[in-house]
């Protein structure tokens, strides 16, 4: 009966289509000093450290891009990430980290996204990676999270261009879905509070009209509980939309405008299946500092239509893993201020 029971479960392991999904905020490029990956591969030591000589978190504070970048490309291939989601990567970490996924892997590693700045190349991109091997991408666009979202724009008093892509994806079992990955203000409140209500009404729009369930990704700047709390809260449905751009809420209108949130992949999953650290940022520190701990502002979500009218299509998603990784490795330095978020989810 065991066996038959574990091979039950193996059957439907292997007939669900599932994805890992992991997003992460790198921390930008603000120690740029025109080291090739080349060089970076060639510097790399390949000799096995003595125990009685090695000091441990000796170097922590932030490094350059340079020496983080492989450390984050071999996260990503070990967890076997299907869709990898940045925040704060420029051009060049785009572009390194393309080439470094596709070198560590043996697979051609692609992103969709632009630069926030100019909606070209300038800036920093809120990309969407994926493994051909297991993800096609039919299209995607950007909007940015502003009071003029279809443009590069930063809404007043905010620190930066706060952006957000949407892309339409496809399993390579053939189930279709949307991703979006968001970046939401470090300064502005105001700013957080719309872009939430931004990717509620658009996230509503998308799980009516494109094929699949919806999903949403990013660094809110936002805990669940507190002061800053407003954007997650917006985003869950515990709080009101805010106004916003009168275009932008003609374009993206549905049924389900006024009902739709998104819900918590942390929140869906079984705690027996949840991993890891709790805080998503940590900052450039000194191990063992728990007064760097920022909280859990990095999040994965899942559109929820919360209405039982007739029109509206039931979109299977289960979150089946979550885990908060690490960024700090005992004989190595930060890959980055944030750690980075990881789930399995079966999409059939």
């Amino acid at each position: 009966m065991l066996f038959l029971n574990l091979l039950t479960l193996s059957t439907a392991a292997l007939a669900a289509d599932t994805i890992r999904l992991q997003n992460w905020n790198l921390r930008f490029d603000s120690k740029h000093d025109g080291i090739s990956v080349e060089d970076t591969i060639k510097s790399l030591n390949s000799s096995v450290p003595n125990d009685d000589e090695v000091t441990y978190y000796a170097d922590y504070g932030e490094e350059s891009w340079s020496k983080r970048r492989i450390g984050i490309a071999n996260d990503v291939i070990f967890n076997k990430a299907h869709i990898f989601n940045v925040n704060e990567a420029l051009k060049r970490q785009v572009d390194d980290l393309q080439d470094l996924l596709s070198k560590i892997s043996g697979t051609n590693w692609s992103y969709v996204g632009v630069g926030r700045d100019d909606g070209h190349e300038k800036g920093e991109y809120e990309a969407i990676f994926f493994d051909p091997n297991h993800i096609k991408v039919h299209d995607f666009h950007t909007i940015w999270l502003s009071n003029s979202p279809f443009e590069p724009s930063q809404y007043p008093g905010a620190g930066s261009y706060r952006s957000a892509t949407i892309g339409h994806l496809q399993t390579k079992k053939g189930t279709n879905f949307t991703m979006i990955n968001c970046h939401l203000d470090d300064k502005s409140d105001d700013q957080r509070k719309l872009g939430a209500s931004m990717l509620r009404h658009i996230g509503a729009y998308e799980y009516m009209n494109s094929d699949g369930p919806v999903f949403l990704t990013g660094d809110f700047n936002s805990k669940s509980e507190g002061e800053t709390s407003g954007a997650y809260k917006i985003a869950t449905g515990s709080a009101p939309l805010v106004s916003m751009n009168s275009t932008f809420v003609e374009k993206y209108n549905s049924d389900i405008s006024d009902s739709f949130t998104w819900g918590d992949l942390y929140g869906q999953v079984d705690p027996l299946r949840r991993l890891g650290h709790f805080s998503t940022w940590d900052g450039f520190k000194k191990w063992g500092d728990v007064n760097a701990l920022g909280g859990r502002i990095d999040f994965q979500f899942a559109g929820k239509p919360n209405s039982n009218a007739k029109n509206v299509p039931n979109k299977y998603h289960k979150a089946l893993t979550h885990k908060v990784g690490e960024t700090f490795y005992d004989l190595e330095w930060h890959l980055s201020d944030h750690r980075p978020v990881i789930s399995d989810i079966s999409l059939a």
